[in-house]
């Protein structure tokens, strides 16, 4: 579905909402954004008002970027 989507409209981007706001949710977050990785998204949103998304953000790349 993903593939589909980037073919139809370009370039697809993650946002900080859903998943990425939450508190508690961690391991969740982060396996929503490893997914994007993979399915090739290569923008991510992040801001102060979505809570904890540049946390999550962070988790990851400081993983990824070793």
């Amino acid at each position: 579905m993903m593939i589909n989507l980037i073919k139809k409209h370009g370039k697809v981007g993650l946002g900080g909402e859903g998943i990425l706001r939450t508190h508690a949710l961690n391991s969740q977050a982060r396996d929503v954004i490893l997914a994007a990785i993979d399915y090739g998204i290569s923008y991510f949103d992040s801001a102060r008002v979505y809570s904890d998304s540049e946390l999550h953000y962070g988790s990851v790349w400081s993983e990824l970027c070793r």
